[in-house]
């Protein structure tokens, strides 16, 4: 899963070390996000390792603008969605 690698190779490295503290008890040893092999791995857990990854991808990288936000408050939106990061190239 090349996606889950991008993801991986994107975070610092505390970050990485948080989500080898955090995974490991779900998925035991992480280490096929440093190797790359996936051997073994079923596609239902590829997929919630990405969705995961994916989803703490926006937590860590959205930065709200709330000055902004709070004037153009007609514009909010009151439908939640929710789901992960597709990449376009997979």
């Amino acid at each position: 899963m090349e996606s889950i690698g991008r993801l991986y190779n994107s975070l610092k490295e505390e970050d990485k070390e948080r989500l080898h503290e955090r995974f490991t008890p779900h998925f035991g040893s992480l280490d096929e996000l440093k190797t790359g092999n996936w051997f073994g791995w079923t596609e239902k857990n590829l997929k919630q390792l990405e969705a995961i990854m994916s989803g703490y991808m926006f937590t860590v990288n959205y930065v709200p603008d709330m000055i902004t936000d709070y004037k153009n408050d007609e514009n909010l939106s009151s439908y939640v969605r929710f789901g992960w990061i597709e990449d376009s190239d997979d």
